[in-house]
């Protein structure tokens, strides 16, 4: 188990899988309601030629925090797993985002990540809220309570959760 800690000083809890004839590393990055073993069955091949780091976002598996931030602040537990990478000395760094992870991943750039991989991030938080109202009655309203609640309540400001509009600074394939 690898402990370290994000800017706002939660206690994160990760798992190292070192390859000793690899100078790379990717961090792979759960979904929402995940864990770090989540992808562990679908990634765990990328342990033959590279070094993985699997960690929990705020608020899953062993990690600390009561809730997530569905990207809001759990950018700052990316950076944390980036910093974390950077200090054992890896150059060559690349992020594996899946669903919410991969959402965090593009919301992240960071000049030290050399690739990143996202499968099925959502684009918008608005308009993932919107999407998954629209069966349900008074699907607008509902949505825009949601909304409300959301920025209000649990202090989460949708309009800053926006992965598709952050692709552009990305600098890496």
């Amino acid at each position: 188990d690898i402990i370290f800690y994000s800017e706002d000083f939660l206690q994160l809890h990760g798992w190292f899988v070192p390859n000793a004839n690899s100078d790379a590393i990717i961090i792979i990055c759960h979904g929402y309601l995940s864990a770090k073993s989540g992808p562990l069955d679908s990634t765990i091949f990328l342990s033959d030629p590279y070094n993985l780091f699997y960690f929990d976002f705020r608020g899953h598996g062993l990690s600390s925090g009561t809730h997530t931030t569905i990207g809001q602040k759990e950018t700052w537990d990316l950076k944390a797993a980036i910093n974390w990478a950077h200090l054992k000395g890896f150059k060559k760094i690349g992020i594996f985002g899946i669903s919410m992870g991969g959402a965090i991943t593009l919301l992240c750039p960071d000049d030290r990540v050399s690739a990143i991989i996202v499968d099925s991030p959502f684009a918008s938080f608005r308009q993932m809220v919107f999407y998954d109202c629209r069966k349900k009655i008074l699907a607008n309203v509902h949505a825009h309570l949601m909304l409300w609640m959301i920025k209000n309540v649990i202090k989460i400001n949708p309009n800053q959760i926006e992965p598709l509009a952050t692709i552009e600074k990305i600098k890496c394939p």
